[in-house]
């Protein structure tokens, strides 16, 4: 039920109705609170890879207001996410959700501008693989919250979500 209410509240912010969406993120806040869930707006530190897909959803109504809305991708977000994603490559973990295996099958990744030219190569018909066979990544959304910068992202075929917090 409170993923219906976060997704009705999404819709109604993206059209506008402000005042509706504040009144659905008390419902949503007590519903959370009876359940016991946690519902505060803080996101723990660093890199969590993968996270399940109603994490972003629900972290996407909490903090709209956060949302960093540049015309374009910021690219020091895609260096970070490239960065992040490497260092984990390179460490053999699998972040914060052991239950999940997110590089047993993949070889690196590669974070593109969904605003470029790479973004159109490797996500539309003809799809073209990159040159190493990395799996390709996607920045979501972007907020700016307490003194972080928290991206969200995701992997375009496979659709792991994952979520990157820094100090700014």
């Amino acid at each position: 039920m409170i993923k219906k209410l976060v997704i009705l509240a999404n819709e109604l912010d993206n059209k506008g109705f402000y005042k509706e969406v504040d009144y659905l993120d008390s419902m949503i806040k007590n519903a959370t609170e009876e359940e016991g869930e946690e519902h505060e707006e803080k996101i723990p530190s660093s890199l969590i890879f993968p996270i399940d897909k109603g994490e972003w959803e629900v972290a996407k109504h909490k903090l709209r207001r956060y949302q960093v809305r540049e015309p374009l991708m910021d690219p020091r977000d895609i260096s970070s996410i490239q960065k992040a994603l490497d260092d984990l490559m390179a460490s053999g973990s699998v972040g914060l959700h052991s239950a999940y295996s997110a590089l047993e099958e993949d070889t690196g990744y590669l974070v593109v501008d969904p605003f470029g030219d790479d973004f159109s190569r490797y996500t539309k018909w003809p799809k073209e693989n990159p040159p190493g066979g990395e799996t390709v990544v996607v920045p979501l959304t972007t907020y700016e919250l307490e003194g972080k910068r928290i991206n969200y992202f995701k992997t375009v075929h496979s659709d792991k979500y994952g979520k990157l917090e820094e100090d700014t």
